[in-house]
């Protein structure tokens, strides 16, 4: 019980030597300042590299300031106007990332469809599988490939039309 209690005293002496020695306004302001000045300058060197590389986007971005200027929403973010042409590159990034998944699942979708009409050749010109090739069949084994050969098989042998 001693220690826990001169613990206490202890910790809550050294917070009042920091509190009283340790102006937040005096001490954290200028070395945040002096953090934002570093990262801006860090910004701009890459902010001009960027548009050495894509000199377009410069132009572009100043369009896009120019539609913006309008809105209020610069008014209360006035900081958006430095750091617009990041938002520009984020936004390209981002459409890229999707259009790489959207990718990455239309593969998926054309194998499985090319193997799924591949099936459907090899049973009916290999293994004799007399199933009508109609339009509505190619379309149901295009869309779902191996899984709408099954469907197509299925149907054929239970004799639902398709």
């Amino acid at each position: 019980m001693k220690s826990k209690t001169l613990h206490f005293l202890i910790i809550s002496l050294l917070f009042l030597s920091i509190v009283q020695s340790v102006s937040a306004e005096d001490t954290l302001k200028p070395a945040l300042e002096q953090l934002y000045n570093a990262v801006q300058q860090i910004v701009d060197k890459i902010q001009e590299i960027v548009y050495g590389f894509f000199p377009g986007l410069e132009v572009s971005v100043e369009e896009i300031k120019a539609i913006f200027l309008e809105s209020p929403v610069l008014e209360w973010f006035p900081i958006i106007q430095d750091y617009l042409w990041l938002f520009y590159v984020a936004a390209f990034f981002a459409i890229l990332a999707i259009l790489a998944k959207v990718w990455g699942m239309s593969k998926h979708f054309i194998i499985n469809s090319v193997v799924g009409i591949i099936i459907l050749l090899i049973l009916v010109h290999y293994f004799d599988v007399e199933i009508q090739v109609t339009i509505l069949k190619l379309a149901i084994i295009a869309i779902f490939g191996i899984p709408g050969v099954l469907f197509v098989l299925i149907a054929h042998y239970l004799g639902i039309p398709l």
